[in-house]
């Protein structure tokens, strides 16, 4: 049944993904901030972002070389994300038996929150599954008979990997070292194979630290101003006062099982805490997001599912039964990411076109709400201000619609006027 129950959990998940990288969505706000970056890379402009991750960009070069269409970009991600959930899965097998790990990779593959970016040129999905993949390594090795081998040395390049993805996860790598020295307690022989992983991943930032040294004037600069780039606040309130909205109703469940009984194994208890851990903190750093504590999530439902596991063992459940859910969760989720997606762009998949039409190659800039996706769509450079222009040829994009910031009206000629939708104004010369 185990074995029905895995390969079950990546039909789900390679299903979904394949639905999603087919279906024409266009690129998110993260997606095409990635998407810009690499292009600047490679046609040897200078970085605008310095918090875009050089991972990123090279998950993006592909996608790019080979065109630069949408599915284009997101076949590389598509792959990266079935190496998370292999990732989670092995993870899951090395904390709680393989038992644990097969059931756990049905509950990930249900769980749309974090499905929705399988195959999405995001930095989540890949920087957790190489995390994921570390722990596996680091508990499996620390679990064996007589102490870690020298094995246990493949976790420092996964965690760097994971670092160079998204610098934000050197904040979850801090807490898998703690929590690991702390649950294992480790004699001089391990002490020194531990001390080693994390020398190595020292060594492995080490052209990070040059990077950051260069452009910021500290080793952290780089790091520690990201650290502002996000909006905080409300994540609290967000993650514990509504976490099916958030984690899905199989995250959630597990996730007061852990609760319950994480404590009477240590290894569950050292998934539990980090994983709890890993959401606190992270909700303290930013806003609420599901992808932002991915690990967190992953780690919390091995700890129930482990919890659970010889309860699910004595149960006579077909592995068809036990599939079928995520089945349902995730094909639904599917097909209503896509349409919120759509729908959340009508105004900007309006104007892109209409904007490039218009510019008909020519330098031009635009200025508006959606300003990423609108630079990528139509060729026009987003500027923040009108004191920002260096061409005469700037476009003006209201998503009437409402949100937090719209550019003022300003005179010019009007090429789109779409009432209670979006309208777009070709700035006079200055």
């Amino acid at each position: 049944m185990t074995r029905a129950v895995v390969l079950g959990a990546f039909a789900v998940w390679i299903t979904c993904a394949a639905i999603r990288w087919c279906t024409p969505t266009p690129l998110a706000h993260d997606e095409a901030h990635y998407a810009l970056a690499t292009k600047d890379f490679l046609d040897g402009r200078p970085a605008r972002w310095f918090y875009v991750s050089t991972g990123m960009v090279a998950v993006g070069a592909p996608g790019m070389l080979a065109g630069g269409s949408d599915r284009g970009l997101r076949v590389l991600p598509l792959l990266l994300g079935l190496g998370f959930l292999a990732a989670a899965w092995r993870a899951g097998c090395a904390i709680g038996g393989r038992e644990t790990g097969a059931w756990k990779a049905a509950v990930i593959a249900g769980t749309g929150q974090l499905a929705q970016f399988q195959a999405s040129l995001m930095n989540d999905l890949p920087s957790a599954g190489c995390m994921l993949a570390a722990i596996a390594v680091l508990v499996h090795e620390l679990r064996r008979e007589g102490g870690p081998s020298w094995r246990i040395l493949w976790a420092a390049p996964l965690c760097a990997v994971a670092m160079y993805l998204r610098y934000a996860s050197c904040v979850v790598i801090a807490m898998i070292a703690v929590a690991t020295f702390v649950i294992r307690r480790p004699d001089a022989r391990s002490a020194r194979r531990m001390l080693a992983t994390v020398a190595l991943f020292g060594l492995l930032m080490v052209p990070h630290a040059v990077q950051a040294l260069s452009s910021t004037g500290s080793p952290f600069g780089i790091v520690l101003d990201s650290a502002d780039v996000p909006p905080r606040g409300g994540a609290y309130a967000a993650y514990f006062g509504h976490p099916i909205e958030f984690f899905g109703v199989l995250a959630t469940l597990l996730a007061f099982v852990a609760l319950a009984g994480a404590w009477r194994d240590r290894w569950r208890l050292y998934a539990f805490a980090l994983g709890l851990a890993d959401v606190l903190v992270l909700a303290h750093l930013s806003t609420a997001h599901t992808r932002y504590v991915t690990i967190g999530v992953v780690l919390i439902v091995i700890a129930g599912v482990a919890t659970l596991r010889d309860l699910i063992a004595r149960a006579p459940i077909p592995a068809a039964v036990a599939v079928a859910i995520p089945w349902v969760i995730a094909l639904v989720h599917v097909g209503h990411h896509g349409d919120l997606r759509v729908a959340g762009m009508q105004g900007t998949l309006i104007a892109a076109p209409a904007i490039a039409a218009d510019a008909h190659g020519r330098p031009c800039e635009v200025l508006a709400r959606h300003a990423l996706q609108i630079e990528w769509y139509s060729g026009c450079r987003q500027i923040e201000t009108l004191g920002d222009r260096k061409t005469s040829l700037v476009y003006a994009v209201r998503d009437t619609t409402g949100g937090p910031w719209q550019p003022a009206e300003l005179p010019g000629t009007r090429i789109v006027d779409r009432p209670g939708l979006v309208d777009v104004t070709r700035l006079a010369a200055p």
